[in-house]
């Protein structure tokens, strides 16, 4: 819905006390004062000024009723012409991808009789790691005229629905006194979709009690290539695994014996507690640990293995094909605390009760069977870090073959460190030590990868340090 907008009048006498980057301040001599003055209180004041003396003079007097007439032709102009500009915006994809180039197309029309005044478009495109775009159109529209302006940018503001709109195209009068706004607040969603990467496989044990076929070995009688032994032939036994040798030299039938080529089980825990997560959108440890957790049940699904996944959010139960794991990217884009942050509609009370990622495997402990695979994705932290040793270390002692992926968030912080807007961060020294940690583990016999904000998800899991 279009709608023209017209700058409240008490906002044009209140004092900006922080920074102002309204087009109206285009004049030089007020820039120094811009904080405290503008155009339109600047000419309230002359005009008092000249009333004032033009109780003695009448040339003042005169002066005083030619500024008052020209405010006023200034704001029936202005708005006239408000009333003749549109704006419209276009993307160049309906769907989006992670990281995809975007191109968004401004279409300007000044449907009036005159040259257009300075104008600047105000947009929401929450799927830019920057959502709020504040452009200064470069040139005058002519009467009757329409032209294009194009925004180059990338999708990196997350996965997930993103919202795009309210536009506005905000114009002032050739002194900047008085400001008018076309609003075009139909809005509407875009889904920026994750982007599955290739990562390298993980030294996944077989499961020992799967009855279904897959490319692990283990030490229990199947159809592999890997000979075990020969025992007596029962019936029901195939021909094909007959030691006809054996068989003729003993007088009896004799078998041979395979191991098992089986699947694996493998349970994916994913930290997603709220306040232990650094960055902003697009680019956090958040973002990360989502992407690394698609990119691997991708992996394991085409490997014909079985996935469980626990967060603290939601469970999912044996994830075995590519429509499941579409159900687990729809569950994570689902999953967003960081516009929670920005919209104000996450508390401080509900993050403090949400479960570590110690309290995490705990909860789950007594659903994972030995011989099976668990993989920790969890930022690191120094003071969950005893907690979660004590549960990692119950997990091997039950047979498990146990992988921790550790997100080295200091080396976010770092970088982030710089950006305070939309941002989540806390105090650095609750973020060291990810390496002492790391060799912690590898001696319990855990296999630990540390992944950081230099290096990509591929390149950190090659570089995984395998269990002593």
């Amino acid at each position: 819905m279009r709608r023209i907008i017209e700058r409240p009048f008490l906002d044009y006498l209140k004092p900006n006390l922080h920074e102002v980057d309204s087009v109206a301040y285009n004049l030089p001599a007020l820039i120094r004062w811009k904080r405290v003055i503008n155009p339109f209180n600047f000419m309230l004041g002359l005009i008092g000024l000249s009333l004032v003396v033009g109780i003695f003079s009448n040339i003042a007097l005169s002066f005083c009723i030619g500024l008052i007439g020209f405010m006023c032709y200034s704001y029936i102009r202005t708005r006239s012409l408000a009333k003749k500009l549109y704006v419209s915006r276009e993307l160049n994809k309906k769907k989006l991808f992670q990281s995809d180039d975007v191109i968004v197309t401004y279409k300007l029309v000044n449907a009036s009789l005159a040259t257009s005044p300075p104008m600047r478009i105000r947009d929401l495109l929450s799927f830019s790691d920057q959502p709020n775009r504040d452009l200064e159109v470069p040139f005058l529209l002519p009467a009757r005229s329409h032209r294009s302006l194009e925004l180059h940018l990338k999708a990196d503001g997350g996965m997930g629905v993103r919202r795009v709109g309210p536009l506005s195209l905000t114009i002032t009068d050739p002194f900047g006194i008085f400001e008018f706004s076309v609003l075009e607040d139909d809005e509407f969603e875009v889904e920026v979709l994750p982007r599955i990467g290739e990562v390298p496989e993980l030294r996944l044990k077989g499961a020992p009690h799967s009855n279904r076929y897959g490319i692990y070995d283990v030490q229990s009688i199947g159809s592999s290539v890997n000979f075990v032994g020969v025992r007596e032939y029962e019936q029901g036994d195939s021909l094909r695994n007959i030691a006809w040798k054996l068989s003729a030299k003993r007088g009896e039938l004799f078998v041979k014996e395979f191991e098992s080529m089986v699947n694996a089980e493998i349970a994916l825990f994913l930290n997603l507690r709220p306040n232990i997560h650094q960055g902003a959108p697009g680019y956090s440890t958040w973002e990360l640990t989502k992407d690394i957790a698609l990119s691997l049940v991708t992996q394991q699904v085409a490997n014909s293995n079985s996935v469980r996944v626990f967060t603290q959010q939601f469970f999912i139960e044996n994830l075995r094909g590519q429509q499941d794991t579409y159900e687990l990217a729809q569950q994570l884009l689902k999953v967003d605390p960081l516009r929670k942050y920005l919209d104000g509609t996450v508390h401080h009370d509900d993050e403090e009760t949400s479960p570590s990622s110690a309290d995490l495997l705990h909860k789950y402990v007594a659903m994972q069977r030995p011989g099976s695979n668990v993989i920790l994705i969890t930022p690191f932290l120094t003071y969950e870090s005893t907690a979660l040793i004590s549960h990692l270390k119950g997990l091997r002692e039950m047979g498990c073959e146990v992988f921790v992926i550790l997100i080295d968030s200091q080396s976010y912080f770092t970088r982030i460190s710089k950006r305070v807007e939309n941002s989540m961060k806390f105090s650095s020294p609750t973020m060291t030590g990810v390496d002492r940690f790391a060799d912690q583990l590898s001696v319990m016999g855990v296999h630990v990868a540390i992944i950081d904000s230099e290096q990509s998800i591929a390149d950190s899991l090659l570089k995984m340090r395998v269990a002593l």
